[in-house]
């Protein structure tokens, strides 16, 4: 469910864009599903923008900068924006070209509509690739903003920047434009992994104080911050968990879904309950969970491979980040 986009369209032309991107296949992006949405109202609020990972805009460029102007707020954290003229002839990424991932959803919509990815990053036009990009590809993060301009502004001008990741980072270095160090002594830029998938299954309508008390207590009991979190997975069924999507919303954590047949899909040595299989389908909802979301974004080993806690089941895998300088999964 990773990748949801919204899509917004403002005339008959546009709206038969629109329709003609929802029938792509949900390809991978940055190893995530893209799920496509056209939007029937246009009216952007500040929560759907930030509820969406993605916002593609058809029609001109202006409309789209005074549906989003009020909401803008940080490109470490606003997201994706595109911009597609009502021809379906360029693809225009004007907002987190590089963590929100509008440069890559660019190139991806524009090769599935025969359209134009017009492309202004310096980096990008450069033929470098930006720390923030290859941060974000790694699903590493960046605290300070100002690092990501110093360092970017470095490789502009051909200077090797000097990177520190954490140990848990598994680093395949081709470029000499980048060192990359595991001592924390780096000048430029300190990226940070988010280490662990928290899987989760439990009761519907599960009360949202119970879930928070049993998901703060397990953290606090392995050591783990809320800010290391990669991301909280379940079923599909539990898309509009109302107590999930409440603790991610309060601590700003990706809530990804998958499919029984995913879940299925993994391979492992995971708790049976025929209970479980009856009600979803598939015989084990949070150590799947965990296990399939790990494997979407690097490989990982359970630290907690089950705890179940009035009718809320927590597996939590800690995942082995892998930052390729080249930028190729």
């Amino acid at each position: 469910m990773a990748y949801m986009v919204g899509i917004y369209s403002f005339s008959k032309k546009g709206k038969d864009l629109a329709e003609k991107i929802c029938k792509i296949n949900c390809d991978m992006f940055r190893c995530e599903k893209i799920i496509f949405e056209d939007i029937e109202n246009n009216c952007i609020t500040e929560d759907i923008f930030h509820q969406k990972n993605a916002h593609v805009f058809i029609g001109a460029t202006g409309i789209a900068v005074r549906k989003i102007a009020p909401f803008v707020n940080s490109k470490l954290t606003d997201p994706a924006v595109v911009v597609i003229d009502e021809n379906g002839d360029n693809v225009i990424p004007i907002l987190s070209g590089h963590i929100g991932g509008a440069n890559s959803l660019s190139r991806l919509i524009a090769e599935k509509i025969g359209a134009n990815a017009i492309i202004t990053t310096a980096t990008d036009v450069n033929g470098l690739e930006a720390i923030d990009y290859l941060a974000s590809e790694a699903r590493l993060t960046i605290s300070d903003k100002e690092s990501i301009q110093i360092a970017n502004a470095k490789l502009l001008n051909g200077e090797t920047i000097n990177v520190y990741v954490d140990d848990d980072v598994d680093v395949v270095n081709n470029s000499s434009h980048c060192n990359i160090s595991h001592k924390n002594d780096a000048d430029i830029i300190v990226l940070n992994p988010k280490k662990y998938i928290i899987g989760v299954g439990c009761r519907k309508a599960i009360d949202k104080a119970l879930f928070k008390t049993v998901l703060d207590t397990t953290l606090q009991e392995l050591n783990i911050s809320y800010k290391e979190i990669d991301r909280m997975a379940s079923i599909e069924l539990k898309a509009s968990e109302e107590a999930i999507i409440s603790y991610c919303k309060e601590y700003n954590v990706m809530f990804e879904t998958y499919s029984r047949e995913e879940l299925e899909s993994v391979i492992g040595d995971f708790d049976e309950s025929d209970f479980v299989k009856e009600i979803t389908g598939v015989s084990n909802v949070s150590q799947r969970a965990a296990a399939y979301g790990a494997n979407l974004c690097g490989s990982g080993e359970f630290i907690l491979k089950r705890k179940v806690e009035s009718g809320i089941t927590v597996s939590i895998v800690k995942v082995r980040k892998r930052l390729n300088i080249n930028g190729n999964p």
